[in-house]
């Protein structure tokens, strides 16, 4: 191989560990603010398109905010056609409504929305 190749290969492979980390330790946001009124509510489906910001905050805050709050009135209480986040992380999904409950695959979670708001101001930046 020639020198300018073995470069060129040597760049793909430190952007590429680059990426792998920045995806590691950050989270990707779709968001909506909790205090504003819709004319028509988002979904779960269209929050990506429609989301007002997008931006990434650390994984472990997500991992803070959801931790052993699982409850049935949770459940009961989620608005699925009321979305206000959609959370990526670490190869998962969390949606959240616009009451604070958040729907993480099949269980559901009351947080605190001012929390989740402040978390969004430490946004995570690549290194």
């Amino acid at each position: 191989m020639t020198a300018l190749k073995l470069k060129a290969i040597a760049v793909v492979l430190c952007i590429s560990a680059a990426s792998y980390s920045f995806a590691d330790s950050c989270a990707e946001v779709f968001f909506v603010s909790f205090g504003i009124e819709l004319y028509m509510p988002k979904a779960e489906d269209t929050i990506e398109v429609t989301a007002f910001e997008h931006l990434y905050v650390k994984s472990e805050y997500l991992e803070r905010i959801a931790v052993g709050r699982s409850n049935d009135s949770a459940q009961k209480k989620y608005q699925p056609n009321n979305t206000r986040a959609l959370v990526r992380g670490n190869g998962q999904e969390y949606f959240i409504d616009r009451d604070g409950v958040m729907r993480h695959a099949n269980k559901f979670y009351q947080i605190d929305s001012q929390e989740f708001e402040g978390m969004l101001a430490k946004e995570c930046k690549e290194n």
